[in-house]
């Protein structure tokens, strides 16, 4: 039983790179319009916080860096395909800790008047829940900003009680939250397991289709299929086409004496 638990949670280390490929690509196509739509809300709130609480240099620093990080990632975007998966994936882990530490420092700097912490919460909660992370990755994200936050919290409210529960109520959350973590890793590497052998089970039904059983080679409907596709890219790139036929002579003979099996 607990053998296959791990094993659920293990990547075939023959599908790996482009697992981890399909993985980050499909954090960019998530994470891009959040992180726009985040950087115009973010504004409004940088213009009206002043009459609410005092955060505005803090999510200054917040925009000066989301400016910095969202053309690189609308460019990954439109260029992921020539890019290394690797590098756009530390781009996303960039901006994840941005996230991260902007919750962190709000939340801690607004303890001595209002309590934030729940925007530091609705943050983790939302980075894990859109993001296909890594256990190793959510773990390190998780309780890395937990032990943050249990370590400076009795340097910015004065209530040890306070201090306490927020404490507690923190670890507890974060704790559930990386089980969390762990059922949505399952659940999606299962989803891209399955997507993965769908299709290679439609390429194989693609050259079933396609070629004759015997000879491997392209059947009458793939060859005419093929002969349409080459001359419209003629016809598009005003090119000349050109077309070579070969006939065996006297192969009836052949048919007729040893059977179209055979000649096949």
């Amino acid at each position: 039983m607990n053998h296959q638990f791990f094993q659920d949670f293990i990547i075939p280390k023959n599908l790996l790179h482009d697992l981890d490929r399909q993985r980050t690509q499909i954090n960019l196509i998530r994470v891009l319009p959040i992180a726009i739509i985040f950087y115009v809300i973010e504004w409004v709130i940088f213009y009206l916080s002043a009459y609410f609480y005092d955060v505005g240099h803090i999510v200054l620093g917040l925009q000066i860096a989301s400016s910095l990080i969202l053309p690189v990632l609308i460019y990954a975007k439109f260029k992921f395909q020539q890019l290394s998966h690797h590098f756009v994936d530390t781009i996303l882990g960039i901006y994840t800790v941005i996230l991260i530490t902007y919750s962190i420092i709000v939340a801690l700097n607004t303890q001595a008047h209002a309590d934030l912490l729940h925007m530091h919460i609705m943050i983790m909660t939302g980075i894990i829940a859109i993001l296909y992370l890594k256990i190793w990755e959510s773990f390190i994200l998780i309780m890395g900003s937990c032990l943050i936050m249990i370590i400076l919290f009795p340097y910015f409210q004065n209530n040890p009680e306070i201090v306490l529960i927020n404490q507690i109520n923190l670890f507890i959350y974060d704790i559930v939250l990386w089980f969390f973590a762990l059922g949505l890793f399952k659940t999606r590497l299962k989803t891209m397991l399955l997507e993965h052998d769908l299709i290679l089970k439609n390429q194989e039904l693609e050259h079933l289709v396609k070629t004759d059983s015997m000879t491997h080679l392209y059947n009458h409907q793939a060859i005419l299929d093929y002969l349409n596709e080459e001359m419209n890219r003629a016809e598009r790139n005003e090119q000349a086409l050109c077309i070579i036929l070969l006939d065996i002579d006297d192969f009836k003979r052949i048919n007729d004496h040893f059977g179209h099996q055979g000649g096949d």
